[in-house]
């Protein structure tokens, strides 16, 4: 009797931590789009700001709101990628991904902030296809080459990896000013900040904590090494997939090396004439600062709240070029559903950016959806000019 009931009290208290943990994603789920929201509109708006206003006294507090809200955004990413993490919220879909190609995005994003800190980002990995969750293993790559970037002044981060049999060993390794053999154990302390000369201090001490957790989530063993005044390298062992299509190419990686771009913004089809936009996003306030955006970088933008308001710009206008989209909207509609009736309407494969500031998984490619991406709230104004330049080029 004892026994059973023993058995009936932690039923009800696993039922009750399941309970709990749910209610807690639901409110990490209504916290983060309500956050983002106003982050989304300011960053956006200080960004306008800094086009329009030209008076040089001016400057230095445009400046200065610029990077307060970048900050204020990426803190609120870090708090909720933690609280996400450490409540349950997030659901692992393993899949088999080419580890090139992957990479390769990161390359590309990191492109601007390499380039502006003059060091280089080279990728030198053996092509093969590794076994995980694509949406979180691109979260640690980022968070380790983001702490690279953090801690190198000069010299190079190199991401390289050689397979073995089973796994793929994968190093993020930097030229930065390395971490004393003291400090090793708490790096992946949540707010543990490295007390050393040339050490940047404008983080939280958080990247490394979310690199670990995301690691753990994965089922990766994540180490580390260090040498003060010659750098550090993070190593992720990561699975590979079956031997039949995980072996790629199995040659001498060769490697590829960020370059200087001064690509200008291109915002004309082939025509000549003004690419034309169509911005869907039922926030007022994100659409119209987002609408002011696109327009001083040239772009021509049909602006509209939701579906029926969408069909409408397109009647009175003809097709866009591109849909940017809050890809949820008013009445249950989302900007998928908006994109697919646009694309029916007009028999056109036209290219798509959906923006969210939803913190569950949503995977493009499961929709069945080509020529599309997605991007989370907050988006800094410039990454979003920089996929659309992206998505416009291929």
């Amino acid at each position: 009797s004892e026994r059973r009931n023993n058995e009936r009290l932690l039923v009800a208290a696993r039922d009750a931590a399941d309970k709990a943990l749910q209610s807690n994603s639901r409110f990490l789920g209504a916290a983060s789009h309500d956050l983002r929201q106003p982050l989304q509109t300011m960053a956006i708006l200080a960004h306008n700001l800094k086009r329009i206003v030209h008076e040089p006294a001016a400057q230095a507090p445009l400046d200065n709101l610029v990077n307060t809200v970048q900050s204020a955004s990426r803190l609120l990413n870090k708090l909720l990628d933690i609280s996400q993490l450490e409540a349950g919220g997030t659901t692992i879909e393993l899949g088999d991904h080419p580890i090139r190609q992957m990479l390769q995005v990161l390359v590309d994003d990191f492109g601007p902030m390499v380039q502006h800190k003059g060091l280089e980002l080279l990728v030198d990995v053996h092509d093969v296809i590794v076994r995980t969750d694509a949406t979180l293993f691109d979260q640690l790559i980022r968070n380790l080459i983001s702490n690279a970037l953090k801690f190198t002044l000069k010299g190079q981060i190199t991401v390289r990896g050689i397979a073995s049999a089973e796994h793929l060993l994968l190093d993020i390794a930097d030229t930065g000013i390395g971490i004393d053999q003291s400090d090793l154990p708490h790096i992946f302390e949540d707010f543990y900040q490295v007390a050393r000369s040339g050490a940047n201090r404008e983080g939280y001490g958080l990247g490394l904590g979310i690199a670990r957790r995301l690691a753990n989530a994965l089922g990766l063993e994540l180490t580390v090494q260090s040498t003060v005044g010659v750098g550090t390298t993070f190593t992720a062992k990561v699975p590979l997939a079956c031997a039949r299509t995980a072996a790629v190419s199995r040659s001498a990686p060769d490697a590829a090396v960020i370059a200087d771009e001064s690509t200008p913004t291109p915002n004309t089809i082939g025509s000549g004439e003004t690419l034309r936009v169509l911005l869907v996003d039922d926030d007022y306030a994100v659409r119209d600062a987002t609408n002011l955006l696109l327009q001083l970088e040239g772009y021509s933008v049909l602006a509209a709240f939701g579906l029926e308001d969408a069909l409408q710009q397109c009647a009175d206008h003809g097709p866009p070029d591109l849909v940017v989209s809050d890809y949820h909207l008013e009445k249950s509609v989302s900007g998928v559903q908006v994109l697919q009736q646009i694309r029916r309407l007009y028999g056109q494969d036209i290219p798509a950016i959906f923006v969210t500031g939803d913190t569950s998984q949503i995977e493009m490619p499961r929709l069945g959806l080509s020529s599309t991406q997605l991007l989370r709230k907050p988006v800094e104004p410039e990454t979003l000019l920089r996929t659309i330049r992206a998505t416009i080029a291929r």
